[in-house]
């Protein structure tokens, strides 16, 4: 069989590459692909290690390459681009040029994929992707036939699960009972395509894996942390959102507030990959000017790895999590559940700094407090 692993991010990699370590029957033939969106070369190479977990039979980048010194903080002209395209008198044109742009794009992918391909037996196919990974259309026209397994690296993907306007297929999740019961709830007939597949060691023993080929590494500067209390801060990428200026201040101290002496304990902050480095900037200061102890994971190793592997370092000593309504900190309520920690998340306080944002991204917060409330919040703290 041939079966196809569509990958986007790293931690979206790490899970494919446990279940296809897990599944991979004689005559298989594995094809690691990396989804077209430009990525930073550590995020590439955190991808390429996935090695480390499965031994891919063939592996095929298509992301082209940003530099790791890239920030990430949307232009001016994107972020009036992202709002005048929802104007009543500018939307259809604009889907129109970009129906005709993105036709031709695809169909050079096809081409591409077809080629690179072309000697692999493809008389049975199995593909595992994102539900909306960039070329998931084009590797569905090109395997009409194949099997379809979807995998999480969000929110988004339980939500256009739900949502049924995707090819039919199966989902494996991190959250499989809570999203089955949910779907039943509502009477989705995708309720028994739901499965779960990271049982007993197989996360750890990947992470492990990865930490003995060095690709992941506890640095020796947090070998100094000793047996100190620590907060883990996710820092999410909400520019797109365009929240004022005093968002991330306001944020820190609601964080700090939760917290019993917060002069008690260090604080590791973890920016996601997209985070600009306007905001990084920002938090850093802000634990300066406060004199409170941190660490900060911004350089180009850590920024790119998965919170979710990064956590394996910390969790024994963590206290508190915080983030607003981050993936990670949900991911991290069934990688390491703990009594010890408080997972706390903001989900519902953030809506009053949506007042600015592009419609598309308000439409696509509104829609994921279903998912969030009754599939993947249960086990945290409401800020």
């Amino acid at each position: 069989m041939l079966r196809i692993f569509l990958v986007s991010s790293h931690f979206s990699a790490i899970l494919q590459s446990i279940y296809a370590a897990s599944t991979k029957k004689e005559g298989d033939v594995d094809v690691l692909m990396i989804d077209y969106p430009p990525k930073k070369t550590a995020l590439t190479q955190l991808i390429l290690d996935t090695k480390f977990i499965h031994n891919w039979d063939v592996i095929l980048n298509y992301a082209p390459e940003l530099r790791d010194e890239t920030n990430m903080r949307p232009s001016l002209k994107k972020r009036l681009t992202r709002k005048a395209k929802q104007l009543p008198l500018l939307k259809d044109i604009y889907n129109k040029m970009l129906s005709r742009h993105m036709f031709a794009f695809f169909k050079d992918f096809e081409n591409r994929i077809r080629q690179d391909l072309s000697k692999v037996n493809s008389e049975t196919v199995q593909l595992n992707m994102l539900t909306k990974t960039g070329l998931n259309g084009v590797l569905h026209k090109i395997y009409p036939k194949a099997e379809i397994n979807y995998f999480e690296h969000g929110i988004g993907d339980y939500l256009y699960y739900e949502q049924n306007e995707i090819q039919s297929g199966n989902l494996f999740c991190l959250f499989p009972d809570e999203f089955q019961a949910y779907l039943k709830s509502i009477n989705n007939p995708n309720e028994k395509k739901i499965n779960g597949f990271i049982y007993g060691d197989l996360f750890y023993n990947a992470v492990q894996n990865l930490e003995t080929n060095k690709v992941i590494s506890n640095e020796k500067e947090f070998e100094k942390l000793g047996n100190e209390k620590l907060v883990f801060i996710l820092i999410e990428s909400m520019e797109i959102y365009e929240v004022p200026s005093n968002f991330w201040q306001d944020c820190i101290q609601l964080y700090l507030s939760r917290i019993d002496v917060p002069d008690d304990y260090t604080y590791v902050l973890k920016p996601h990959p997209l985070q600009s480095f306007e905001a990084i900037n920002t938090i850093e200061s802000y634990f300066k000017q406060r004199g409170l102890k941190y660490i900060l994971l911004g350089n180009s190793k850590f920024i790119n790895v998965g919170a979710e592997l990064i956590f394996y370092f910390f969790s024994k000593q963590t206290k508190y999590v915080f983030s607003l309504f981050s993936s990670s900190l949900y991911y991290f309520t069934k990688l390491y559940p703990s009594s010890e920690i408080k997972y706390y998340h903001g989900y519902k306080l953030f809506e009053k700094y949506t007042k600015n944002s592009p419609k598309q991204f308000v439409d696509i917060y509104n829609a994921c407090e279903p998912i969030i409330t009754n599939v993947l919040a249960k086990d945290c703290l409401e800020l």
